[in-house]
């Protein structure tokens, strides 16, 4: 949120007078190439806006803009007055902090990195206030929590805190539904660490295997914030709950069919966590990072199972074991079920390999 006045025939006609931080230094907007005011008519140049540290002179912000724009929108007089004469009063505002290197207009004016404001300084802007109560979850985070991690991340899910699209502001990719644009695909673009496996398999019916990978998470809305609450073992089952029963596909009765984790946000939204366990996930920020922490545990590829087959013949009329064989089988099981002639879905299975165990 940017102030800017102007004051005829003087060559820094543009003065900064209030930031939003405090901590920010006021400067001065000048034209490079000098020139008089632009109320006298030649005012082409380029105008260079910078943020600086008091402490240190470090250069934190900077955009650029061209003066004849600007001098066109004030509608300043084309007439000479007075030097030193105040003429106008100009504020500037950005939508989404994040997205502010474009200061030329675009297709949409909702979506402009910057647009006209109201004075708004120390207070929400006004086109950011705006662009909330105009849009819903569909269209926006619906929080003005803004996050990422100053060096490597730590999970997978992390990916979910960033925005993809520059047209897009206040929407960051999404984990948990609506997801109407599909934005969680991209993380499927990113492999795990080398050499993970342990995956939970977010198919299984198992309960208890899939409450797991939520046992004892934190809550909180980004990563990094002091950890007060975890889940305990029946939140954790809570959450499973809503997996399971968000999981299975209109065409597939009583199958999980989540083809791999981008699916949680066609079928699992923000709002079936917040309603299953209200005191714990209180908002969509929190559901989101909920799953962020545990991305990195879920899958539903390398259904790969090591089965122990034992036979065994007794003695007639007795439980003496007179012979022994054994084997060890590796098992591939297709993780999505596939419909039978009889209509019941199972899935597929071979084995991979088999070894008898003679010792």
């Amino acid at each position: 949120d940017i102030t800017l006045e102007r004051y005829a025939g003087s060559s820094s006609f543009y003065d900064v007078h209030q930031l939003d931080d405090p901590a920010r230094q006021r400067f001065s907007v000048t034209i490079p190439n000098g020139g008089p005011s632009p109320a006298f008519g030649n005012s082409y140049g380029v105008v260079e806006i910078a943020v600086i540290e008091k402490a240190t002179g470090e250069v934190v912000d900077q955009l650029v803009f061209e003066v004849p724009t600007w001098a066109n929108d004030l509608g300043l007089p084309p007439d000479p007055i007075p030097y030193g004469t105040h003429e106008a009063t100009l504020y500037r505002e950005a939508n989404d902090p994040r997205i502010n290197w474009r200061w030329e207009p675009g297709p949409d004016p909702a979506t402009d990195h910057w647009g006209d404001g109201s004075g708004t300084m120390g207070s929400p802007n006004q086109r950011m206030t705006d662009y909330f109560s105009s849009n819903g979850p569909e269209i926006i985070d619906g929080t003005t929590l803004m996050y990422v991690r100053n060096g490597p991340m730590e999970s997978i899910g992390e990916l979910g805190q960033l925005l993809y699209d520059e047209d897009h502001p206040w929407k960051t990719i999404r984990l948990l539904g609506p997801d109407p644009e599909s934005t969680a695909n991209m993380v499927e673009h990113f492999a795990p660490p080398a050499g993970e496996k342990g995956f939970i398999n977010l198919n299984s019916d198992v309960e208890d295997v899939l409450a797991s990978a939520f046992v004892w998470s934190p809550v909180r809305s980004v990563p990094g914030q002091p950890i007060g609450t975890r889940l305990t073992t029946n939140d954790a089952r809570m959450v499973e709950q809503v997996l399971l029963n968000n999981g299975i596909a209109t065409n597939t009765p009583q199958v999980l069919t989540y083809t791999n984790r981008a699916t949680l946000a066609e079928r699992v939204s923000s709002t079936h966590l917040m309603n299953a366990l209200p005191m714990k996930i209180p908002d969509a920020a929190t559901a989101e990072n909920l799953v962020s922490d545990a991305y990195g545990l879920l899958g539903t590829r390398q259904n790969l199972y090591t089965v122990m087959a034992i036979a065994e013949v007794f003695a007639p009329k007795s439980t003496n074991v007179v012979a022994e064989k054994r084997a060890v089988a590796l098992v591939w099981r297709d993780p999505l079920p596939v419909q039978q002639p009889n209509g019941e879905y199972h899935h597929e299975m071979f084995v991979r390999n088999l070894v008898w165990l003679d010792e």
